[in-house]
């Protein structure tokens, strides 16, 4: 899913590219996408072995994987209210 993501050029990049393109030309516009494309590929790679290797590890014994699983779960669900609150401010 990563690997989609970073295939298909968010809206931030291509009103970047957009911006850029008239005076900076296209080498160097498609040298920063590039350079975009290759660092979030890493960074999600980087961040989904470092889990996967946690999950693996800690599957060894009971208590430890689920205390795990609760922790990344409850770290994903608190990023995205965290995200959706600064979003969608109520004052």
């Amino acid at each position: 899913m990563g690997a989609l993501f970073t295939l298909s050029p968010p809206l931030s990049m291509i009103a970047f590219a957009g911006t850029l393109l008239p005076t900076l030309g296209f080498e160097t516009v498609a040298l920063a996408v590039l350079a975009y494309a290759v660092s979030i590929t890493l960074a999600m790679a980087a961040i989904g072995a470092s889990i996967s290797t946690v999950l693996r590890v800690s599957e060894r014994y009971n208590r430890a994987y689920g205390a795990v699983r609760i922790a990344v779960g409850l770290s994903v669900v608190g990023f995205g209210v965290i995200t959706f609150v600064d979003a969608f401010p109520l004052f």
